[in-house]
């Protein structure tokens, strides 16, 4: 995968790949999940409002609280539109699945539920920003990914594909695979690669977290996946997607 970065990055794409966007904060708290479930609920006013208990429940609850791999889950699942919040004991996550709008349109809907319910959160403990974008042209063809083993080339042939480095206090995960079926509620089923980005920050921040730094540090993380996201791809691939530029 080249490292060479590009000395221009577009500030939007014409012909956006965005299959699913992912903001998820971890935090630690005396407030029951059950009173963050239903203040972040009273604040969904807007469009179609559904929520879901997540099978997790079915779990006795003092497993749920004394097995460490079930700490992060969420229990319900809130959708509004083309939007979702998950909530659970220690972890809030906003998702928006395709047809994605602007960085600018999506943060605003998050700061829109945030400092509703913030105070309930106590101590923030990490955020992490996660892209997934698909595309119908092969991974060879649409990034500067050379896989080798043996002399053999695998770029091209069916393959899944998951690095992470740390970096500048950040993790980035980068997850690429070919030869995948997707469908989402408005389209057919396609097959295609996937792109998937993930940022990880540990803050260890408290409640005034939100309003000092939090819109610094999803700013910070957003620009680190789009550099991310644009240096893996091929120019020719990006023209193909009307890239627009600032002036």
């Amino acid at each position: 995968m080249s490292n060479v970065a590009m000395t221009k990055i577009p500030i939007k794409l014409g012909k956006d790949l965005i299959l699913e966007a992912i903001l998820e904060l971890r935090f630690s708290t005396q407030t029951p999940a059950e009173v963050i479930f239903g203040a972040i609920y009273q604040s969904a006013h807007s469009g179609t409002v559904k929520s879901t208990p997540l099978p997790i429940l079915q779990i006795p609850e003092v497993v749920r609280k004394n097995d460490p791999n079930l700490k992060y889950q969420p229990h319900w699942k809130i959708d509004i539109d083309t939007r979702g919040i998950w909530i659970g004991p220690s972890v809030i996550s906003f998702s928006i699945s395709s047809p994605y709008v602007s960085w600018v349109s999506w943060k605003s809907f998050v700061m829109d539920f945030l400092p509703k319910f913030t105070h309930l959160l106590g101590n923030t403990e990490r955020i992490s920003l996660r892209f997934v974008n698909f595309t119908e042209e092969n991974l060879c063809k649409a990034t500067n990914l050379c896989v080798e083993i043996g002399g053999y080339s695998k770029s091209c042939q069916p393959l899944s594909f998951q690095t992470t480095s740390t970096e500048d206090g950040s993790v980035k995960t980068l997850r690429l695979a070919n030869n995948v079926q997707v469908q989402t509620r408005h389209e057919q089923q396609k097959l295609g690669s996937i792109i998937d980005i993930e940022i990880i920050k540990d803050v260890q921040a408290f409640s005034d977290f939100f309003n000092n730094h939090f819109l610094t540090t999803l700013d910070e993380l957003h620009n680190i996946e789009k550099e991310m996201f644009f240096n893996i791809l091929q120019g020719d691939f990006i023209e193909t997607l009307n890239p627009i530029y600032e002036d």
